[in-house]
């Protein structure tokens, strides 16, 4: 079982819909492995990141993250941010795929 230490970081200032969509997509995490590993079929886990990716350019494109004013709130921004690139960087470690620092 593998979290990314989701379940230990404070979400309390989490209170944007786009935030919270990407930490209910965590959760759906473990599921999809499970997923995964019944049917044989390594694209929920693609589906997966793309649907996390999709949910955290959604994020950054409407939510105040460098320019915040309140530190707590832009630090709690960054670390969701953070958690956010562990998980996909698991998924592409998961599908075989490399990644990349710089392209």
């Amino acid at each position: 079982v593998w979290n990314a230490d989701a379940k230990s970081k404070d979400y309390s200032h989490i209170s944007d819909k786009y935030e919270r969509a990407i930490v209910v997509h965590f959760t759906r995490f473990n599921g999809v492995i499970d997923r995964c590993i019944a049917d044989n079929a390594p694209h929920h886990l693609a589906l997966y990141g793309y649907e996390l990716a999709n949910k955290l350019t959604s994020f950054y494109e409407n939510v105040q993250v460098l320019k915040e004013e309140n530190e707590d709130l832009r630090t709690s921004r960054l670390k969701l941010i953070r958690v956010s690139l562990s998980y996909l960087a698991r998924v592409l470690d998961l599908l075989g795929i490399e990644v990349v620092d710089r392209v």
